[in-house]
């Protein structure tokens, strides 16, 4: 057993181990047909260390799971096998206490090795999220989609101008960037990092990631009550891009963080998220936001502080297009 601060670590296995140099080692060897098991549980250090795991029924009952949940799959066809396996790694990015759903589990391991771009992706972008929630939805998974949904709704939460680019997967605000100079890293590729500064980033783009993440949810059937549209979408995506469209957003590429042009995909998404005058969104052509220009018929995208947004025309759940 080993406690540091709030956590602690409790080792199960029939080995024989011994301490080194503040470490636990041991040397076994494993021969053909046979098993080891090797439980390791973690546990907040206030609490009594949990029941011991007997590894063979946790292994079976793992199986049966996920070969339960993957039986779900709507998908059909060629792919089925690959598409399916694909599934099964994005649920297991979620967060099953809150819906939340990371990027990667994992930080700091270099995009080459030696090198310096080692982030920590343990946290829950708006724009990567919305694309697995269309993947889930697409193939049966309502479950889990209607879970990331209700996560959304809790994150975003707030003024429009406090809208992040990621949050925590409990919805967390701050994640302050820290590097870890004690450890080396994967194969010497330092820092280490824990936090992402890419929070603080401001992105026009997420404002049309929500909507598109609530527009495929109707569409599926998921519910959202006219309070919670109100006021998280409606007042958010349409008061908070005029007050905010004047600012200078960066770009995708993480490694532009300096630079702060406006990206192509940005403008296509501020449109889908109504920041354009004219914008129709919806599959029987009508206008699903109105935002008028200002009084010389100039765009807002050009005019600071001249839009003005017709709230009430934005749409509600119940009047939009099957």
């Amino acid at each position: 057993e080993a406690v540091a601060g709030p956590d602690a670590l409790i080792l199960h296995t029939l080995i024989e181990t011994h301490g080194e140099d503040l470490k636990t080692v041991a040397e076994f060897t494993v021969r053909k047909g046979e098993r080891v098991p090797i439980v390791l549980t973690w546990f907040a250090s206030h609490d009594a260390p949990p029941p011991e795991v007997n590894p063979e029924h946790a292994l079976r009952e793992t199986e049966i799971y996920w070969r339960d949940w993957s039986r779900q799959c709507t998908h059909e066809g060629p792919w089925r096998e690959a598409v399916t396996r694909s599934l099964i790694t994005l649920k297991g990015l979620t967060y099953a206490p809150t819906g939340g759903i990371v990027a990667a589990l994992t930080t700091s391991l270099p995009e080459k090795i030696g090198g310096v771009r080692n982030r920590d992706y343990r946290y829950c972008w708006l724009r990567d999220a919305t694309f697995t929630l269309v993947s889930l939805l697409s193939a049966g998974f309502r479950e889990e989609a209607n879970a990331w949904r209700e996560w959304l709704l809790r994150a975003i939460a707030g003024s429009p101008s406090q809208l992040q680019i990621m949050y925590g997967v409990q919805g967390e605000r701050r994640l302050m960037e820290l590097e870890l100079p004690w450890l080396r890293g994967y194969e010497n590729s330092r820092p280490v990092r824990e936090g992402n500064a890419a929070s603080d980033q401001f992105q026009l783009d997420v404002y049309g990631e929500v909507v598109d993440a609530i527009y495929h949810s109707h569409r599926a059937g998921l519910e959202i009550s006219e309070a919670d549209w109100r006021m998280r979408s409606r007042d958010k995506i349409g008061r908070g891009l005029c007050l905010l469209g004047q600012r200078a957003p960066r770009t995708l590429e993480e490694n532009s963080r300096a630079n702060s042009r406006r990206s192509l995909r940005t403008r296509l998404q501020q449109e889908a998220a109504g920041f354009y005058p004219g914008l129709r969104v919806g599959g029987n052509g009508r206008s699903s936001c109105s935002i008028s220009s200002n009084r010389n018929g100039r765009s807002p995208m050009r005019e600071s502080g001249k839009c003005a947004v017709r709230a009430s025309n934005l749409r509600t759940p119940k009047s939009w297009p099957g």
